[in-house]
């Protein structure tokens, strides 16, 4: 029986055919389909569309399609001989890796630094290894990535990220000064684009949070005690209000990120009708654990009576961030109030973040080609 490869005679056609096949979960077929047209075109150029249809598939169809891809680098590396091109195969596997298997990315990053000098210069490589490492609460080492990213390579996009790391680390004034730079900058406020505007709403909030560190508790940098920060809250149960806000400014004095002690010191004031001060509270409690839907939440509700300028920033940063599942939360509490008015107001702001959540993230590929070339796909298919 005549191979149907035989007929297609561009790597465009070949990109129609292969985008298919796993959408069909025909992944015998893609395999087969893959080694005979490798013949004639470049493996690379290939497994492009492979790589961008993983951020659209569906869960079952990711795992295959990773499982593969991942089968397909190994083999490139296994075959390749050029310092180059074994730093680019494995940096190819360490994103693949990245989602399910640290231990391996982690590998496969050093591999690909260690191979060659090739992403020695490459800013957005050094930020996404930060991200990486900061994922996984390895802050020391990310901030290394995103000082080489940042200050030696010139990165500019998403720098609130390096702030991120310096405050994590307890170089609080020195993140502020990057975060107030952020937010500051006229261009960045009046562009268009969704990256740009994200970094400067993180950079605002993040900035006012360590603005209220500073202003509470003169702390301007730290060893972080986080865990004998997080012991004095595990004992928080039957104990006066008194009791509570000397045991919570006894944890942030430990740790000035430490989310529980700002959280139940909000909880406090907003119980004494400090609602102002309370808001602070919240959203140091809400930039240290940005998981937090109840803290932001509750920054919401505080910002809209006493902070209404900030709401704009706020909706920005909660629409990348927290998305669809910060809307049902909202939504879910606002429904389960008794106070019309204050139902009315979180329907409202539900209603503002749903309209401007992102239908599709971009989904953006590095890959290179055997002759070093970077090569990259657009939004995912």
């Amino acid at each position: 029986m005549r191979d149907l490869t035989d007929d297609i005679r561009t790597v465009e056609v070949a990109w129609r055919i292969l985008s298919v096949l796993p959408r069909a979960g025909a992944y015998s077929e893609l395999r087969a389909s893959l080694r005979a047209l490798s013949s004639r075109f470049n493996i690379t150029e290939l497994i492009m569309p492979l790589h961008a249809l993983r951020f659209t598939a569906p869960l079952h169809r990711h795992r295959e399609l990773t499982g593969l891809l991942i089968e397909l680098a190994e083999e490139e590396l296994a075959r390749e001989t050029e310092p180059e091109g074994r730093s680019i195969s494995s940096y190819t596997l360490r994103n693949l890796w990245a989602d399910t298997d640290r231990k391996k990315a982690r590998r496969y990053s050093v591999q690909a630094i260690r191979a060659s000098s090739f992403y020695a210069d490459k800013a957005y490589f050094w930020s996404e290894l930060g991200a990486y490492l900061f994922n996984y609460r390895r802050f020391s080492a990310a901030l290394r990535c995103y000082e080489h990213a940042y200050e030696k390579l010139g990165k500019t996009e998403r720098r609130s990220r390096y702030g991120d790391a310096l405050m994590y680390v307890g170089r609080y004034s020195d993140a502020l000064r990057v975060f107030e730079v952020i937010a500051n900058d006229e261009a960045k406020a009046e562009s268009h684009q969704n990256e740009v505007h994200l970094d400067v709403a993180e950079a605002t909030i993040k900035a006012l949070a360590l603005k209220h560190i500073k202003q509470v508790y003169g702390i301007e940098s730290q060893k972080r005690q986080t865990h004998s920060a997080r012991d004095r809250m595990d004992q928080d149960h039957n104990i006066s209000d008194a009791d509570m806000l000397s045991r919570c400014d006894a944890a942030i004095r430990e740790d000035a990120l430490c989310h529980r002690g700002w959280f139940n010191r909000g909880v406090i004031l907003n119980k004494q009708g400090k609602r102002e001060e309370a808001l602070w509270s919240f959203l140091v409690a809400a930039s240290a654990g940005t998981e937090d839907d109840e803290a932001w939440l509750n920054v919401m509700i505080l910002a809209f009576e006493h902070h209404r300028d900030y709401l704009p920033t706020l909706l920005i940063y909660l629409t990348h961030e927290r998305g669809s599942a910060f809307v049902r939360y909202m939504t879910e509490n606002a429904q389960g109030r008794a106070n019309e008015g204050e139902r009315a107001m979180l329907m409202e702001l539900a209603r503002l973040l749903a309209t401007q959540i992102p239908k599709r993230k971009e989904a953006v590929v590095r890959l290179h080609g055997p002759d070093g070339t970077k090569i990259i796909t657009g939004p995912a298919r």
